[in-house]
């Protein structure tokens, strides 16, 4: 299981927006959600909102068993939920999913567990 987590800001302005989105992704949308992870491999993810003086942040953390299918499929599906979760990113975060292929992995710098 892979591990992911990164930051990314929430644009002015769309705070509002992105509450509305995390509220359909496990209302309206949860069905089609489910579907992208499962076929992706997530296991689990979680969001925060981070307030911070140069803006608002989203921290996202995943589990997922097959990275490359996950960005994959965020970045080509055809499916409709993929579809407007990616012009969701985009309008919400700036973030344009179907290039994440060119994007670095985030890069682990501390571990610590009891």
């Amino acid at each position: 299981m892979t591990t992911i987590s990164f930051a990314t800001p929430i644009l002015p302005g769309k705070l509002e927006t992105w509450r509305r989105f995390n509220q359909e992704t496990l209302g309206t949308m949860a069905e089609g959600h489910d579907a992208l992870n499962q076929r992706a491999g997530v296991t689990r993810e979680l969001a925060w909102l981070q307030q911070t003086p140069e803006g608002d942040m989203a921290i996202i953390f995943m589990e997922v068993s097959r990275p490359d299918q996950l960005f994959a499929e965020l970045a080509t599906s055809d499916d409709p939920y993929a579809a407007w979760f990616r012009q969701q990113t985009l309008d919400i975060h700036g973030l344009d999913l179907t290039q994440i292929a060119d994007a670095p992995m985030p890069e682990l710098a501390f571990n610590w567990s009891a």
